[in-house]
């Protein structure tokens, strides 16, 4: 590698310097080592900026954002893809959507869900594609865009992107994984947690899945890579006897490091996708607890809200009969009052009128008499009513 970036660094022509910088850069970011890579970028961005290569510097200043957007610093992304999006409104260049989209994913990140809207509708108008039913040109997009709604808590609008992607989830593993993810934020958004478990448990076996398929095209891509090494050093042996052809030796020198340039960002690509993969796998799996946690929860809520309504169900129908029974008890004693209290006083309303039309001392002596009689069984009447009352008071603190 010291070897080619000697030969890279004294190479006249500036094109070739910034595409080593930004396959540098590559390499570096799938080594974390996102310093280097940044580094890299610049770089590459000097030499574009020699040539006056304006697409190539939108394009490396959209990669510069993504690698903000990795670190998480997004107000740096924010500044790069600004910068991006002021070239190509200086010179408008054709079919730049992925720089929209790029600020996109940024504005979602920063919860500014209007403009990362509007940034993909720019994205798709770019990609000569509109929004409409059809979804974006690029399946993806529909989910950020789904996302973008899921925050301004537009359920049904979310879920209509989502469904267009649909179909693509028996094409392409990689964008079912994310698929199921977003459906997994969709339902916990909407709180059906036994949803947003099953497409969590898809989406961890699915990674699973594409994990074992990746780590067998690494392989593969590595046997080619020794390949092509083992080329290069016959290539180097045979030039090295030659040493009238060095300007031959330097077109070959560096056609090898197109080649493996090429192969060393497929490795790349399929590295960082695996450690993306390794780390959504530990979020998926710490998701799936907690919706389990969740629905435990809920049931245990359930169960407890049946045993609260038989114990009230049981405290009503208790309630029930003894108001039952105390209604029976007034009916008794309404009856009592009507029947025979009234018999007593009614008689010595009576007796009153004929002793006020009595004539003899003879007859007001007979009505005094019964006025006692009267008086008497008034007032045993008075004492059964009595006990009544004390029997109900009985009842009631028994």
């Amino acid at each position: 590698m010291l070897e080619i970036e000697s030969a890279v660094n004294n190479h006249p022509d500036e094109l070739v310097k910034a595409f080593y910088q930004a396959m540098m850069a590559f390499i570096y970011g799938d080594q974390g080592d996102m310093a280097k890579a940044i580094v890299c970028y610049n770089n590459a961005l000097a030499f574009y900026e020699s040539t006056k290569q304006y697409r190539k510097m939108a394009i490396t200043r959209n990669n510069l954002a993504d690698s903000y957007l990795v670190l998480g610093n997004y107000e740096q992304a924010l500044a790069e893809i600004n910068k991006a999006l002021t070239l190509h409104a200086e010179h408008q260049f054709d079919n730049i959507g992925v720089i929209y989209s790029t600020a996109g994913e940024i504005e979602i990140k920063l919860k500014n869900y209007d403009k990362a809207l509007s940034y993909f509708n720019e994205a798709m108008a770019l990609s000569k594609t509109t929004v409409s039913n059809q979804g974006a040109i690029n399946p993806e997009w529909n989910l950020f865009i789904a996302a973008a709604w899921l925050g301004k808590n537009e359920f049904v609008k979310a879920k209509t992107y989502i469904d267009v992607g649909k179909n693509q989830v028996y094409n392409d593993k990689g964008f079912a994984f994310k698929y199921y993810l977003t459906l997994v934020s969709y339902f916990k958004a909407i709180q059906q947690f036994d949803s947003a478990l099953v497409y969590n448990e898809k989406a961890l076996a699915l990674s699973r899945e594409i994990d074992a398929q990746q780590s067998a095209e690494a392989i593969e891509i590595v046997k080619l890579n020794e390949g092509y090494e083992t080329e290069n050093k016959l290539l180097r042996q045979q030039i090295e006897r030659k040493e009238f052809e060095q300007k031959l030796y330097v077109i070959i020198v560096l056609l090898s490091v197109l080649s493996v340039g090429f192969l060393v960002y497929a490795i790349v690509i399929k590295r960082r996708d695996y450690k993306l993969l390794k780390i959504q796998n530990e979020e998926i799996a710490t998701q799936s607890e907690e919706l389990r946690s969740l629905t435990d929860e809920l049931a245990a809520q359930g169960e407890a809200l049946q045993q609260s309504n038989i114990i009230l169900e049981a405290k009503v129908n208790e309630r029930t009969a003894s108001l039952r029974e105390k209604n029976a008890q007034l009916t008794e004693y309404a009856f009592f009052n009507a029947h025979k209290l009234r018999s007593p006083i009614a008689t010595l309303l009576g007796l009153k009128q004929l002793l006020h039309f009595s004539k003899s001392d003879e007859e007001r002596q007979q009505i005094v008499d019964k006025i006692f009689l009267t008086t008497e069984k008034f007032d045993e009447v008075v004492k059964e009513s009595q006990k009544i009352l004390e029997n109900f008071d009985d009842e009631k603190t028994s």
